[in-house]
């Protein structure tokens, strides 16, 4: 595991608030809330636009368990931050 991966994946999972989240992504914070607990998935159309932008693969976008995606989207996100920061 990389150091980035190690620090991506670590502390508090609400330090990046949702609202940022989406932003990044290019959802609305609702529509994104909704993936994250689980009660919506976004259209493949929409998936292959987010795994561009993530990184995270459209098949998880598709298919992973809506904590799992949250926690890769989130990984996705610091790393992103990290490498601004650079």
């Amino acid at each position: 595991m990389t150091i980035i991966s190690r620090w991506a994946t670590m502390g508090n999972m609400r330090t990046e608030t949702q609202k940022q989240i989406a932003q990044w992504c290019g959802l609305r914070e609702p529509f994104l809330s909704q993936i994250f607990n689980g009660r919506k998935r976004p259209s493949a159309m929409r998936a292959a636009e987010l795994e561009e932008i993530t990184g995270v693969s459209l098949r998880d976008w598709l298919l992973l368990p809506h904590d799992e995606l949250k926690r890769k989207v989130i990984v996705a996100y610091r790393v992103q931050c990290f490498q601004k920061k650079k």
